[in-house]
C-alpha cells in the first residue's frame, strides 16, 4: 500500500480498533508483492460439499464434557507442541505452510516428535499443485499429505526452490524413506466442533478473508476496522480464548510480523468461523477449519535420544532430553498426566524396546509418599500414561527407598518383559514384572528361596543376555546388613538362585552403600562377562566380576592404579562398545570428597586407566550425590 494509505490506515485503526497496529517488513512491501502472500484459492464447489456433509451429519460432539474456556497448544500441560514460526517469503504458499504446520504439531502431540521441520517446498512445488507460487486450497493440500506425504526440510529446503526466476521442484531420491504422512483429515463447521477438536485433539488450519488493516496486526485481538479487501489466507489455529473472544493463530510471515509471528483474531471475523457475517461480492464467508490425525513417520526415521531424569522440590519428575533433529528439551512429566502424585526419592528410567515386535516405549519410575511405585510411560501410538503399579495387583506392600526398572528381552526366545524392583520395610526384594502374554505380576523374590537375608538399601537389576551362547539371565543385587553383596538370579533352565557373592571369594571386604551391576558383552570378540561394583569403608571401588572361562574374580580397582582417591557415595559402571569401530571398553564412575567425578576405565589394548574427569574441562563445578553414566551408540546412524 502506498505510504499515505498506510498512514491513513494507522490513523483509522488507532481510532476504531481495540488492537495495536504494528509496522513490519510486510507493510513496507509494495502492494503487488504483499498480495502474493495471500495464497488461498477458494474452492466454492468443495465448500458446498462440506456444507452438504455437515447438514447430513449433525455434530455429536456437543454432548461431550464441558469445554475449557481457553486452549493454547503453545503451552499445554507445560509443553509447547507448536513448531517455530516460518516465512513463506513473497510466494502464495500459505496453504502449504499452514498444512505442514498442522502435521508438525500433530507429530508432537501423537508421536512425541517435537519441532519437526518439514518441507513446505516439497508439498507446494512437487505435488499436484505444481511448481508455481499460485494459490491452493486446504482440502487439496491435506489430501497430498495423506497420499504422498511430505519430506523433511533438509531433503528440500524452502529457499533452494527459488534459485531461478520461477520456483522449482527438487525430486528427493528414495522419497518414501523420508516422507511423513497423515492418516486422515476432517472439516469442522461449527464453533463447538472446532473448540472440541482444539481441546481434545490438536490444532487446526483455517482460511479467512484478509483486508488491508490485517497486514498491520500487532498486539491484542484483531478485528477488521478499515481498508479494502486484499485476498484470502491460510493459517494454523493453535488455540482459542473465550475470555478474549478469539482464535489464537500462527502465521507464516516470519517473526517480525504480529506478535512474534502469532496473532489473535476475534470470533466471527473475516469468515474464519460459522458466526461470521463477512461478505465478498454478495457471498457470506463462513469457512470451515481442517484437522488432521494419524501421523506416520518414514521407516528410516531413527529414534536416537537420551533422557535425563530428576525430581524437583515439589516432587515433580522432570526430563532433560535430546535428539539430533530438535536438540535439547525440558519436560515436567508429572503435569503431563492429571492426578500423578508427587515423587519422593529419586526416579529411574529405562527403555523398553523390541524391534521384532515394534515395541518402542520408555518408562520412568518413582515412589510416592505412601510407598506406591508409579510409572510415567510413553509409546508413540498412544502417548504418555500414568500407572500406580502397586495398586494394580492386590497385596503388594509399600516400598521403602527408590525403585529400579529394567527390560528383559531376548529376540531368539521371544522374551519381552520388564521388571520393576523395590525393597519393602522388612528388607524383602519385590518385583512388579510384566509380559504381554500374561500381564502384570508381583513376586516377593526374597521368599522364593529359603535363607535369603533382608536387604538394606536399594536393589539393582540387570539382564545378562548373549544370543551367541544362548545365555538368558536376569540378576537382582542387594546388600545385607553385614555388607555382603547378594544376588537373586534367574535363568529359564534352572530357575531362581541365591548367591552371597561376597563369600564366594576369600578376602572380599564388606560393602557400604548400594551395589551396581552391568553386563560386559561383545559377540565379535567372544566377551561375555558381568561386573558387580561396590564401595568399601575405605572408599575403594571393588568389583566382583565373572566370565564363563575363569569364573568369579575380585578386584580392588582403586589400588590397581596409583593415586586414585577414595570414593564417597555409590559407584556406577557401564559397558562402552561399538562393533563398527572395534571399541570394547568398560567405565566405572565415582565421586571423590572434593566433588570431582573420576573414572576407572578399561580396554583390552591398554588395560586400566584413571581419569579425574572434572579436571579435564575448566570450570566444571563440584558434584554432590552419585554420578551416572551410559553409552550413547546407534550403529545405523554412526552415533
Amino acid at each position: 500500500m502506498p505510504l499515505k494509505d498506510e498512514q491513513q490506515l494507522l490513523s483509522d485503526i488507532r481510532k476504531l480498533a481495540r488492537w495495536t497496529p504494528r509496522v513490519s517488513p510486510v507493510t513496507n512491501m509494495s502492494e503487488q508483492t504483499r498480495l502474493r502472500l495471500l495464497g488461498v484459492s477458494v474452492d466454492q464447489m468443495d465448500l458446498r460439499a462440506i456444507a452438504t456433509r455437515a447438514s447430513a451429519s449433525p455434530s455429536v460432539r456437543a454432548v461431550a464434557a464441558p469445554l475449557p474456556t481457553s486452549v493454547d497448544w503453545r503451552s499445554r500441560n507445560g509443553r509447547n507442541y507448536i513448531s517455530p514460526v516460518k516465512d513463506q517469503l513473497t510466494c502464495g504458499s500459505c496453504v502449504s505452510f499452514c498444512s505442514v504446520a498442522l502435521l508438525e504439531a500433530m507429530a508432537a502431540i501423537e508421536r512425541n516428535i517435537f519441532f519437526l521441520d518439514l518441507s513446505e517446498a516439497d508439498l507446494h512445488f512437487c505435488s499436484s499443485h505444481g511448481a508455481t507460487c499460485a494459490g491452493w486450497w486446504p482440502t487439496n493440500a491435506l489430501g497430498e499429505l495423506k497420499g504422498r506425504g511430505v519430506v523433511d526440510e533438509a531433503s528440500f529446503p524452502y529457499q533452494s526452490a527459488f534459485r531461478s526466476s520461477e520456483p522449482r521442484c527438487v525430486n528427493v531420491s528414495d522419497r518414501n524413506a523420508h516422507a511423513f504422512r497423515i492418516a486422515s483429515f476432517t472439516t469442522l463447521t461449527t464453533m463447538t466442533d472446532r473448540k472440541r477438536w482444539l481441546a481434545d485433539i490438536g490444532p487446526l488450519s483455517a482460511v479467512f478473508h484478509v483486508y488491508d488493516d490485517f497486514f498491520l496486526t500487532g498486539g491484542g485481538v484483531y478485528s477488521h476496522v478499515a481498508g479494502a479487501s486484499a485476498g484470502y489466507h491460510c493459517v494454523e489455529v493453535v488455540g482459542y480464548s473465550d475470555p478474549e473472544g478469539c482464535w489464537i493463530c500462527k502465521n507464516s510471515w516470519g517473526l517480525t510480523w504480529g506478535d512474534q509471528g502469532f496473532f489473535k483474531i476475534a470470533y466471527g471475523e473475516c469468515g474464519i468461523d460459522d458466526t461470521s457475517n463477512d461478505t465478498d461480492s454478495g457471498t457470506v464467508n463462513r469457512f470451515p477449519m481442517w484437522g488432521a490425525q494419524g501421523i506416520s513417520t518414514p521407516p528410516s526415521a531413527p529414534i536416537v535420544e537420551q533422557h535425563n531424569l530428576l525430581r524437583s522440590a515439589d516432587g515433580h519428575i522432570h526430563a532433560l532430553w535430546f535428539n539430533f533433529a530438535t536438540g535439547w528439551h525440558s519436560e515436567d512429566r508429572t503435569v503431563l498426566q492429571p492426578r500423578t502424585p508427587p515423587a519422593v526419592g529419586n526416579p529411574c528410567g529405562y527403555a523398553f524396546v523390541n524391534k521384532a515386535t515394534g515395541l518402542l516405549e520408555q518408562h520412568n519410575l518413582f515412589r510416592s509418599a505412601d510407598g506406591h511405585i508409579h510409572a510415567l510411560w510413553f509409546n508413540f501410538a498412544t502417548g504418555w500414561h500414568h500407572e500406580d503399579r502397586t495398586a494394580m495387583i492386590p497385596g503388594v506392600p509399600p516400598a521403602v527407598g527408590d525403585p529400579f526398572g529394567y527390560a528383559f528381552i531376548n529376540n531368539a526366545t521371544g522374551l519381552v518383559e520388564q521388571h520393576n524392583l523395590f525393597r519393602s520395610a522388612d528388607g524383602h526384594i519385590h518385583a512388579l514384572w510384566f509380559n504381554f502374554a500374561t500381564g502384570w505380576h508381583h513376586e516377593d523374590r526374597t521368599r522364593m528361596i529359603p535363607g535369603v537375608p533382608p536387604a538394606v538399601g536399594d536393589p539393582f537389576g540387570y539382564a545378562f543376555i548373549n544370543n551367541a551362547t544362548g545365555l538368558v539371565e536376569q540378576h537382582n543385587l542387594f546388600r545385607s546388613a553385614d555388607g555382603h553383596i547378594h544376588a537373586l538370579w534367574f535363568n529359564f533352565a534352572t530357575g531362581w538362585h541365591h548367591e552371597d557373592r561376597t563369600r564366594m571369594i576369600p578376602g572380599v571386604p564388606p560393602a557400604v552403600g548400594d551395589p551396581f551391576g552391568y553386563a560386559f558383552i561383545n559377540n565379535a570378540t567372544g566377551l561375555v562377562e558381568q561386573h558387580n561394583l561396590f564401595r568399601s569403608a575405605d572408599g575403594h571401588i571393588h568389583a566382583l566380576w565373572f566370565n564363563f572361562a575363569t569364573g568369579w574374580h575380585h578386584e580392588d580397582r582403586t589400588t590397581m592404579i596409583p593415586g586414585v582417591p577414595p570414593a564417597v557415595g555409590d559407584p556406577f559402571g557401564y559397558a562402552f562398545i561399538n562393533n563398527a569401530t572395534g571399541l570394547v571398553e568398560q567405565h566405572n564412575l565415582f565421586r571423590s570428597a572434593d566433588g570431582h567425578i573420576h573414572a576407572l576405565w578399561f580396554n583390552f589394548a591398554t588395560g586400566w586407566h584413571h581419569e579425574d574427569r572434572t579436571r579435564m574441562i575448566p570450570g566444571v563445578p563440584p558434584a554432590v550425590g552419585d554420578p551416572f553414566g551410559y553409552a550413547f551408540i546407534e550403529t545405523s546412524t554412526s552415533l
